[in-house]
């Protein structure tokens, strides 16, 4: 470009500049501000108008910016298309209805027109691009404030200072607002003039600008406004194609953020990541117990007893490969001993301290345990019946948390520990730890996982949204929720805020009291009573397992934070997870796409892939799975053939890559050769307000096969009186086919759950012979 060319943009820009500041002014005043001939500011500002970048006033003679610079501004700020996907239906709808087709932006307080479609005839009423306009006044801004989440709109409201009883009025106008789906106004803004505006959403369904149309009274007649079916679809083709692009942008950064989280040189181990983080976060708060002594412990004091763990292990003599099992509540002693065993190379066996002592001693048969740490709480679990014998020796047993006579003292073992000794060199695909599966459905399961699936489990929860300060802990630490969130805490420097165990009485006081940024949430949790102290927690995220799709969004609202899905198992940590960023698919169902360092393939019955849109059984492979299932060389097998595990669940994909759960392939009931998904009859009962927790399983019947029976736990405040079988019944019939409706319903308090908080259904077919016993048969309409 020559010397004279770029003086001319300079002269151009600095044009700009000024009338950006002035926002109206005349020639001379152009000229004289930046020291122009009126000639040649004059030629400039014509060129720029040509454009439209600014704007002349043929009334005053002012000039001000034009259409395109507002566009530009307002497409930077929306931070999408919304304004280029606009303009074919701003004509559209002007086409059709003969009047000025308006497009807002939304702002704090006020909307700005960014964009126009101008009515054609002589008597219009336009609002013009640039102009803005008050959300509390006329049909454009109550469309937009209908939508608002609370907070938001009682910024508006203090903004304006209502008194209570305007405030009202417009409250009453707003619910009108949202059941009809768009605003109505009449002379409210402009006299003798009528508008009808519609909002456009997001695909979190928040308000993300208004389609306004207005004219004048006498001719965009309520009649003509009422004819409101045939402004929508070109409303609706916005709205969707805005979705669409939002969904591509937010599926761009989630790839993008996968490969930068598989890109990361991860730690060999538990041990060598807690090393790590001790160095990094040594004065931060670790450990802080809940609902208890109140006990803290920072990274460097837990580090210590890590170190203090191993010597007196090494000490015990315990080396490599040696199988140590831990029975041990929510306390330091199991995250430290958990730490230090994988130090020295040992294998570490997780028990669920809830199972009988027949089971315990099945458990660490299984899994050769050649040594027991145990609770003095869980002594119980020693007394087993005289023929039989248990299978770690009594000088193998260390007792913790009190002392027991002819057994080895937690206490006194520490106490004699030596200074710490050094970590054993591990291979990260060398067995770490046996967990047992969770066994909903069957029996549990040893699965072998490597030092990997520790210190992957941790690092992509820590990479699925925000980092959290404080993370609630209330699942057991032997169990695979309580590892993830361990080793998550590990790389983020964040404090484990751990309780004995979940409860719903306590939840909402927990999150408080202990100003938790991530916990889990559930339908169970969901269906709690309102309460104001909502408003005050300080959530990052949480995250969700096969939560209802129709109260994910309320939930959300109610927390203030994301809630998103994680599908996983025991043998294979997380496989598809939700990123908190893609918020386009709250309340699609979806458990998201795969989670980083896994693969997922759907097949058929044949093991061939099958189609986007078509069900199939969901396989996963990738680096830190299970390596099998310890000294059970058939399931393994069957389950981990080819490199693959087979989840036993049945998918859909849909065509932009994210998964659906549909069921498991075993929790189906047949009935008179039809197939009955258990998860859908449960989905449709837990739909019923009153209903707190719900399960299905199948009743051997001689004429049909199987019958449908249900278990039902009601909220609190509900009985079996204000809530019989009837009532459930009549709002399944609305939801689902008749051949699918329960036959047995039978009210429980509680339910026992799986460690991974799982309904256990192979505890309820266990509770009686016959399983019709306590029922309502709803063919014969007795109890049975």
């Amino acid at each position: 470009m020559s010397s004279n060319g770029t003086q001319a943009v300079d002269r151009a820009f600095d044009i700009l500049n000024l009338v950006g500041r002035k926002r109206r002014i005349m020639l001379a005043d152009i000229a004289k501000e930046t020291g122009l001939t009126v000639p040649t500011a004059h030629r400039l500002v014509k060129s720029l108008a040509r454009r439209g970048f600014v704007s002349f006033n043929e009334e005053t003679k002012e000039y001000g910016l034009g259409s395109e610079i507002v566009l530009m501004a307002a497409g930077m700020l929306l931070g999408n298309n919304l304004v280029e996907l606009s303009r074919l239906p701003l004509f559209k709808l002007n086409d059709r209805c003969g009047e000025t087709v308006s497009l807002f932006g939304i702002g704090a307080k006020d909307l700005l027109c960014i964009a126009e479609s101008e009515s054609d005839q002589r008597l219009r009423y336009n609002i013009g691009v640039g102009r803005t306009m008050p959300i509390l006044h006329g049909a454009p801004g109550k469309a937009a404030l209908a939508w608002f989440e609370d907070t938001r709109m009682d910024f508006v409201f203090e903004q304006a200072e209502l008194s209570d009883e305007a405030r009202g009025k417009v409250e009453g106008e707003l619910k009108v607002i949202r059941e009809k789906g768009y605003a109505m106004s009449f002379g409210e803004v402009v006299p003798d003039t009528t508008a009808l505006s519609v909002p456009i959403f997001d695909g979190s369904r928040h308000p993300i600008g208004v389609i306004s149309i207005a004219g004048p009274a006498r001719r965009w007649t309520l009649e003509k406004m009422n004819d409101i079916g045939g402004v929508l679809p070109a409303i609706d083709q916005i709205t969707r194609i805005t979705k669409e692009g939002e969904m591509n942008t937010e599926l761009e950064h989630a790839w993008q953020r996968r490969a930068e989280t598989e890109a990361r040189a991860l730690p060999k181990s538990l041990a060598a990541l807690f090393d790590e983080a001790v160095i990094r976060y040594a004065d931060r708060v670790f450990w802080r117990s809940v609902d208890g002594d109140g006990l803290e412990l920072t990274y460097r004091d837990f580090g210590a007893l890590v170190d203090r763990c191993a010597a007196a292990f090494r000490r015990f003599g315990i080396g490599v490969g040696t199988h140590v099992a831990l029975a041990l509540p929510n306390v330091p002693a199991i995250g430290a001993a958990w730490i230090a065993l994988h130090k020295i190379g040992a294998v570490v066996l997780g028990v669920n301290v809830n199972l009988v002592p027949s089971e315990v001693s099945y458990t660490l048969s299984m899994a050769d345990a050649e040594v027991l740490i145990l609770d003095i709480g869980y002594r119980g679990l020693l007394e087993l019946e005289s023929e039989h014998t248990f299978p770690v020796k009594r000088e193998r047993i260390v007792v913790h948390g009190g002392a027991l006579q002819g057994f080895a003292n937690w206490d006194d073992l520490l106490r004699d520990a030596s200074r710490a000794v050094p970590a054993v060199d591990v291979d990260s695909r060398a067995l770490a730890s046996i967990l047992y599966t969770s066994g909903s459905m069957g029996l549990p399961k040893p699965a072998m996982l490597p030092h990997d699936w520790h210190v992957i489990s941790g690092w992509v929860r820590s990479r699925q949204g925000p980092a959290p300060r404080n993370i609630l802990v209330d699942s057991p630490l032997y169990y695979m929720g309580g590892q993830w969130r361990f080793a998550m805490a590990m790389y983020i420097g964040a404090t484990l805020c751990v309780a004995q165990k979940p409860t719903l009485s306590r939840y909402l006081d927990r999150l408080l009291a202990y100003d938790i940024q991530f916990c889990a949430v559930s339908s169970q949790t969901a269906k709690l009573p309102n309460d104001t102290r909502y408003a005050k927690l300080d959530l990052s995220w949480a995250t969700s397992s096969g939560l209802q799709k129709e109260i994910q969004a309320p939930l959300e609202a109610r927390l203030g934070a994301p809630v998103r899905e994680i599908y996983g198992a025991t043998e294979i940590g997380s496989a598809v997870v939700m990123p908190v960023l893609v918020k386009s698919m709250v309340g699609s169902g979806s458990c998201g796409l795969p989670d980083a360092f896994r693969s997922c393939r759907i097949v058929d019955e044949h093991g061939k892939d099958v189609r986007q849109g078509e069900t199939g059984e969901l396989w996963i492979t990738g680096p830190g799975i299970a390596l099998g299932y310890y000294r059970s060389d058939e399931a393994t097998a069957s389950t981990f053939g080819g490199g693959w595990y087979r989840t036993g669940d049945l998918f859909v994909q849909d065509s932009q890559g994210f998964y659906y759960w549909q069921s498991r392939i075993k929790d189906i009931i047949r009935r008179s050769k039809e197939n009955i998904s258990a998860i859908e009859v449960e989905s449709a009962i837990r739909s019923f307000p009153s209903v707190l927790e719900v399960a299905a399983i199948a009743v051997p019947d001689d004429y049909r096969d199987e019958e449908v029976k249900i278990y039902v736990q009601l909220v609190p405040g509900e009985t079996r009186e204000s809530v019989p079988p009837a009532r459930l019944l009549e709002h399944a019939r609305a939801i689902l086919a008749a051949f699918k409706l329960p036959r047995y319903v039978e009210y429980v308090d509680t339910f026992e759950r799986t460690a991974s908080n799982k309904v256990s259904k192979l505890a309820l077919k266990k509770q009686k012979q016959d399983l019709r016993l306590d029922s309502y048969d709803s063919v014969d309409d007795v109890w049975r």
